[in-house]
């Protein structure tokens, strides 16, 4: 049973990636993207009893929500909470992959850096501009 679920999450991490494609630059990108992910070496670890499709579907389904709502970017200066909740089922699927394998922590900077940019601009205020003059 475990197998087959295995091999259904694969195919969703596929078919995810495909979608990415079509998002990211259209079916060419989408069908070689998704070719690529089902035959590389490393599919060996897809077909085991592994952690690591349910960790991808979780990934890139994430991914193509985060990508679809790239146009919720202008909230986060104006209101970060805002922009959390709009981005809200790409943060839990991001969580529930770093439940599933640690190193999905690293998902974190897709929201943690623009999220700390714009309190740290908050806090310090409009950014100065130093000029230099080399010749001198």
């Amino acid at each position: 049973i475990l197998l087959i679920i295995n091999k259904g999450l694969t195919a969703y991490a596929a078919c995810e990636m495909y979608r990415i494609g079509l998002l990211l630059s259209g079916e060419y990108l989408g069908y070689y993207s998704a070719a690529l992910f089902i035959f590389n070496p490393s599919t060996i670890f897809y077909h085991a009893l592994y952690s690591e499709p349910l960790y991808c579907a979780l990934v890139f389904t994430a991914l193509r929500l985060c990508i679809q709502n790239s146009n919720t970017i202008y909230l986060l200066m104006a209101q970060p909470f805002k922009f959390v909740m709009a981005n809200l089922t790409p943060l839990l699927l991001f969580s529930a992959s770093t439940m599933v394998r640690s190193i999905g922590m690293f998902n974190s900077l897709i929201f943690g850096v623009p999220i700390l940019h714009s309190l740290y601009n908050l806090i310090k205020g409009p950014a100065t501009v130093k000029t230099h003059n080399r010749l001198t």
